[in-house]
């Protein structure tokens, strides 16, 4: 059951009405059985495997909690603390290999061991295994919850009905956002201490709007810019350069809107029971650098990367050469993450090349532009950087969709040698699955995005509330008018259809 579907909106509305109107001691169980039944639409054994996952995380932190307070009072922890944090990242990280890597090293390891010339082979794992939907988050999000503990940053969880909600919460355990124990933890247990268990208008029309806009994004404009995306990239040795570059761009969009659209649906779902989650997108392709992308694509995890990975590391309080380092190693552990492929690897070390290169280069660049006098804080300048930085995010996209690196390779080199300027005035690009009138609605739809994204950018405000400070009549005329988007224009022909989201796969 996906978050946009027909399915979903009638699961969210019972659920609502139902929490609306039990007593408020009884909320917390209620939506623990709503998350446990939402992921059980998706498999009922992988249900199971979440739950024990879960009850683990929680005896574990008691237990590494426990060992903390037993240290003596000029330690924040000790090595019982330490043995159970330890036991809790083996198990964890183990159920994440096992489900997500086991079939691709082996593979991997086989085919070394053959292009060696050895004689025998690893054997093959377990067929049929089905990887559990959102097992990156769930399994980032406990580590992070057991880390905290262990550190003294956050208390042991004791009531277990708190805790299996803030694993399993519906709207977020699919595909994030990873919340942490000192934000959404925290709200679960001060739950039945103020108002949030009550019915509020104003706070559920904004959830709604958020909601709504997620599925403008998701059903309007990336599930039909897909369309395009997915031609050029399933055969791209038939295109030139425009076509290329254009499914490169689409791709970039599609991805954006998709992740972004269900960020949006999980916010808004969560506000409509009182929770606020983490907001996961900032106008990413607003970045002046490629270091500001990650400060403003998928910020809950770059932001668990920095805590958990980067600063243990060292951060940047060491020499330039291990600073470099440390931003290698992290995005080489997210690229791993987002996928089993080692063009997903190589998608990870490509940011980190652009990062530590963007570092290195600073002093050069500054004093380039001093020599030429170069406005440094006008708009031009601003927006110069912005689109340098989309392009280099754009070709780094390409190894993220390509099928293998040298797939990548192929498709950039293409990209940049099948001059064809002649099919952006013959027609062709209304081969590419978008015939006059999806194009045009695609291009409304994306104008609407730019405009929320600049209001945004400058602002720093969410849809919902943008709206809240406008007029009742124009408040009512954008949310009548996304919703005819998503209902008639986002179903619009049929050779569209409301596919899985991409990160649902990570």
């Amino acid at each position: 059951m996906s978050l946009n579907t027909i399915e979903f909106l009638a699961f969210l509305l019972i659920g609502a009405v139902l929490y609306f109107l039990i007593p408020r001691r009884g909320k917390r169980v209620l939506l623990l059985i709503l998350s446990v039944l939402f992921y059980l639409t998706w498999n009922i054994p992988n249900t199971a495997l979440l739950l024990v996952s879960a009850l683990l995380t929680y005896a574990l932190g008691i237990l590494c909690g426990k060992s903390r307070r037993a240290d003596s009072g000029e330690h924040a922890s000790g090595r019982g603390g330490r043995f159970f944090l330890i036991l809790g990242l083996i198990l964890l990280l183990g159920e994440l290999f096992f489900f997500k890597y086991l079939n691709f090293t082996v593979r991997e390891a086989n085919t070394l061991i053959a292009s060696l010339g050895g004689g025998f082979r690893l054997p093959a794992p377990v067929s049929g295994i089905i990887v559990p939907l959102g097992v990156s988050f769930f399994v980032f999000q406990s580590i992070g919850y057991l880390v905290d503990v262990y550190r003294g940053k956050a208390e042991p969880e004791k009531n277990v009905i708190n805790f299996l909600l803030f694993i399993t919460f519906f709207p977020k355990i699919i595909q994030g956002p990873i919340e942490r124990s000192d934000g959404f933890l925290k709200q679960i247990r001060t739950l039945e201490e103020d108002s949030r268990g009550k019915f509020d208008y104003q706070r559920v029309s904004g959830a709604m709007i958020t909601f709504l806009w997620g599925m403008f994004l998701k059903m309007v404009i990336s599930d039909r810019i897909a369309i395009v995306a997915d031609r050029v990239f399933g055969a791209y040795y038939l295109y030139g350069t425009v076509e290329l570059a254009l499914a490169a761009v689409c791709y970039a969009i599609q991805i954006y809107c998709d992740f972004a659209g269900y960020s949006a649906m999980a916010v808004g779902a969560a506000g409509i029971f009182g929770f606020e989650l983490t907001e996961n997108f900032d106008c990413p392709y607003f970045s002046a650098s490629t270091r500001e992308f990650w400060r403003r694509w998928h910020i809950s995890l770059s932001s668990w990367f920095r805590d958990y990975v980067y600063i243990p590391l060292g951060g940047s309080r060491c020499s330039r050469w291990r600073k470099w380092l440390n931003v290698m190693i992290v995005m080489l552990v997210s690229g791993i993450w987002h996928g089993t492929g080692w063009n997903f690897l190589v998608w990870g070390l490509i940011h980190g090349f652009y990062q530590v290169m963007s570092d290195a280069l600073t002093p050069a660049r500054e004093k380039l532009f001093r020599a030429c006098r170069a406005r440094t804080d006008s708009v031009s300048h601003l927006i110069g950087k912005m689109l340098v930085t989309f392009v280099l995010i754009d070709l780094a996209w390409i190894f993220f969709r390509a099928e293998s690196i040298a797939v990548a390779i192929d498709y950039i080199s293409r990209m940049f040698t099948r001059f064809d300027p002649w099919v952006l005035f013959d027609g062709s690009l209304l081969a590419l699955g978008l015939d006059q009138i999806e194009v045009n609605i695609l291009f409304f739809a994306l104008l609407i995005l730019l405009i929320v994204d600049l209001v945004q950018y400058r602002y720093k405000l969410r849809i919902s509330k943008m709206l809240e400070n406008q007029s009742l009549w124009f408040r009512w005329g954008v949310i009548i008018l996304l919703f005819t988007m998503v209902w008639v224009v986002g179903k619009y022909g049929p050779s569209f259809s409301s596919t899985s989201f991409i990160y649902q796969s990570f």
